[in-house]
């Protein structure tokens, strides 16, 4: 159908949309599609690929075993599976850009830090030349203490969301900060300020404003432990 009195922006927008679409549908079947071909192993661990294999996992259990869904494994639709993924390229794209840029720049800036990473990275992975990119989220990630620690602390002082929206509903709330109660009536729009409180000194010390990703581990010694940190 074509509605020839839409504004010309209406409609480049109208073609994005369906366009966009067409790209997650490729990109659904092809997984799919690899998924059935490789007998459901999966050879490069993704969001996508987590939720189409768990949804085949499904329908094969259903099918042979007479699996009855109660609830708990319920089974996505294709317009879900497409809505999480434009979720996931739309709003981790930015995001994950965001981190990434001052990650990078703050691993430039102290290069100490990065001897301090490059110390775990090859603790962890230097008896491990041959490890796949299907080990690292369930295997190597976990262990690397220190690149979390590095990423946590990246966000905390850069942090990719910077206004915590917060509605108090119809009831009027109580918050209770030190010795006083502060009331917020009902039907208020509250915006919470996430960098002011991640680099509050009475939250993070008077070191708040500093990168310090050794701040994240809990160790006596935060120059050893490793693996064991």
């Amino acid at each position: 159908m074509r509605f020839p009195a839409l504004p010309q922006k209406i409609k480049n927008f109208r073609d994005a949309v369906a366009e966009m679409r067409q790209y997650l549908d490729e990109m659904i079947r092809g997984c799919k599609d690899n998924l059935r071909g490789s007998k459901k192993k999966m050879q490069n661990d993704n969001l996508l690929s987590f939720m189409v294999k768990r949804n085949i996992d499904l329908e094969v259990e259903t099918r042979i075993d007479g699996f009855k869904d109660d609830g708990s494994h319920a089974l996505l639709t294709e317009s879900e599976i497409r809505g999480n993924l434009f979720t996931y390229s739309l709003g981790g794209h930015e995001s994950s850009a965001h981190t990434l840029t001052f990650a990078t720049y703050l691993l430039a800036a102290f290069p100490e830090q990065q001897a301090w990473l490059m110390e775990e990275i090859d603790e962890v992975l230097g008896g491990r030349p041959d490890w796949k990119s299907q080990d690292a989220f369930m295997d190597i990630f976990p262990r690397l203490k220190r690149c979390q620690a590095a990423l946590n602390e990246t966000l905390r002082l850069y942090p990719s969301v910077t206004v915590l929206p917060k509605y108090t509903g119809s009831k009027a709330t109580t918050l209770i900060v030190g010795s006083q109660d502060h009331r917020i009536p009902s039907n208020t729009n509250v915006f919470v300020n996430m960098p002011s409180i991640q680099v509050h000194q009475i939250v993070w010390g008077p070191d708040a404003m500093h990168w310090k990703p050794d701040r994240w581990i809990m160790t006596s010694d935060r120059m050893k432990g490793l693996d064991g940190e």
